[in-house]
């Protein structure tokens, strides 16, 4: 996660024990999937690429208009 400077997600305040394999809850304005290789959605215990969209992604790499 490279491409964002700041968190996707975080646990409630109020829940003090974490689920294991969870992350918490995503923040607002920040909209994540799984997607398998040909681009569809992945199932729950599918394996697949996190695909995370956020106000702070990066738009591209400096001095790299390919990547």
């Amino acid at each position: 996660m490279t491409e964002t400077c700041t968190s996707i997600s975080l646990f409630s305040p109020s829940q003090r024990i974490g689920t294991l394999g969870s992350t918490g809850q995503l923040i607002p304005g920040v909209r994540a999937r799984v997607v398998k290789e040909d681009g569809t959605l992945a199932k729950v215990g599918e394996p697949g690429e996190l695909v995370v969209n956020t106000p702070s992604l990066a738009l591209g790499y400096l001095n790299n208009e390919t990547a």
